[in-house]
């Protein structure tokens, strides 16, 4: 990493938000949250480590002598780095402990791996499984900070067909890219032609030779077993051309269709693999976040800084019929905030000028005439209620456009989800088109293999 970057990653300040968490044990602990591309493979560890009780916010900013709302990069390094040196130091004594250059070495990896995430982490998926990746150096701190990290890309044979699943193999996504580049440079017409000729003259090369060293048979004879040799290998040589078009065509479906890095298949070995209650560390779309599963329902954390100051905003509903909404902290649903104090206020207010107005229905004319000339004396006091009831109409309208902003993500968000299904859909139709391949791998709207956000 360029010394500059390390700077600007280390000085990164991340605002923290207390919510209310319901297990382990019930309380309260500080989540970070995250509003542009960053570290958040480490954030993302630091908050599951948080919920789980293994890491408080005093260890975030061990220099201040009060919460400051958020951490620099930097104490967030040093507080993850503090957890999994524990947590090595509590599994050497209980293996019987180990030496001192050991110890040293580990604690050096641990602060490697995740300052070298700072910056991003280099991910590879594998598709044959939510728990299958390609191992790096830097995902051994999820190991070692006790956390299982899962994806949602995962291809099922009856989601994607027979044929998909045998394009596929075992490749991570880094060497499907690969592969399908490869496919589509072969199978193109200038590489498919070239392999017809070559086959002649391999051929044409053998029989040349034999009739060199005096093979026996007449010409004739030669020329019939050229022509029925050649044959066999052409028709092995579009065979294989075959297999290599329709593995181009299934891999490149493929990966059409499942943009959203999000499978049916995937969703469903998420949810059976999650253990009640447990925090695991999920991979989507060069993002790490959060994920949990009560009662059989998945949610995924939410650290997006829009909701910072929105404490009941803390989970959303990751498939099933709860997908797409926000839920608090105890995994209830969402009910936007409405100020009581103003509410019960403008009741008030409300309440005495129906009152006012009804004894003035039952008092007399001759009384209503001799108070008139008092109302003058009020006036301070009325302008004084008109102020307050001004004030009051500004905080009701200040919390409903809150709550409006609230609602309208939401429904942004679950647009956006249905859209991403639509434009899936509209690619499954739509026949692959060899002539954007060679630009497959840099614009193809899928994980990038360096430095996910």
């Amino acid at each position: 990493m360029p010394a500059a970057d390390a700077a600007r990653a280390a000085d990164a300040f991340f605002a923290t938000k207390r919510v209310r968490a319901l297990f382990p044990v019930p309380g309260v602990v500080s989540v970070v949250s995250q509003n542009e591309n960053g570290p958040c493979p480490v954030l993302a560890l630091v908050n599951a480590l948080s919920l789980s009780r293994e890491l408080d916010a005093a260890r975030l900013t061990p220099d201040a002598e009060e919460d400051c709302g958020g951490a620099s990069m930097d104490g967030i390094a040093r507080a993850v780095t503090s957890v999994m040196l524990e947590r090595g130091e509590r599994a050497a004594r209980r293996d019987g402990g180990v030496d001192a250059e050991t110890a040293a070495r580990s604690a050096e990896d641990a602060t490697a791996a995740v300052r070298a995430c700072a910056t991003g982490m280099d991910v590879n998926v594998r598709f044959d499984s939510c728990e299958s990746f390609e191992f790096t150096r830097e995902m051994s701190m999820f190991d070692v900070c006790g956390l299982r990290l899962m994806h949602g890309w995962v291809l099922g044979e009856e989601e994607h067909g027979v044929a998909c699943k045998e394009a596929v193999g075992g490749d991570g996504y880094n060497r499907l890219v690969e592969r399908l580049i490869d496919l589509r440079t072969k199978t193109s017409g200038e590489d498919a032609s070239g392999g017809a000729e070559s086959v002649e003259r391999g051929v044409d090369d053998q029989f040349a030779s034999t009739s060199e060293d005096g093979g026996a048979g007449d010409r004739e004879e030669r020329e019939l077993v050229r022509r029925a040799m050649a044959v066999s290998l052409r028709e092995e040589s579009d065979a294989e051309l075959a297999r290599a078009m329709r593995d181009a065509d299934a891999i490149e479906e493929f990966l059409n269709v499942t943009a959203s890095q999000l499978t049916k298949t995937g969703l469903a070995q998420m949810r059976e693999r999650i253990e009640e209650r447990e925090y695991v560390v999920w991979f989507r779309n060069n993002h790490f976040s959060v994920v949990t599963k009560l009662d059989g329902q998945l949610y995924a954390l939410v650290t997006d800084q829009g909701y910072l100051h929105e404490p009941d905003v803390v989970w959303e509903g990751l498939g099933g019929d709860r997908d797409g909404d926000f839920f608090d902290g105890s995994f209830k649903p969402f009910v936007p905030h409405v100020d009581q104090t103003s509410v019960a206020t403008e009741a008030s207010v409300a309440t005495t000028t129906t009152t006012a107005a009804d004894s003035n229905d039952a008092l007399p004319d001759s009384f209503l005439r001799a108070s008139a000339d008092v109302s003058s004396s009020t006036a301070p006091n009325e302008t004084e209620m008109e102020k307050a009831d001004h004030a009051i109409a500004l905080q009701l309208q200040a919390q409903f456009e809150a709550e409006d902003r609230i609602r309208r993500q939401a429904a942004e968000r679950r647009a956006a989800r249905a859209d991403e299904s639509a434009r899936a859909e509209t690619a499954a139709a739509e026949p692959p088109r060899a002539s954007t391949t060679s630009r497959r791998k840099k614009s193809h709207p899928l994980i990038k293999p360096k430095k996910p956000s």
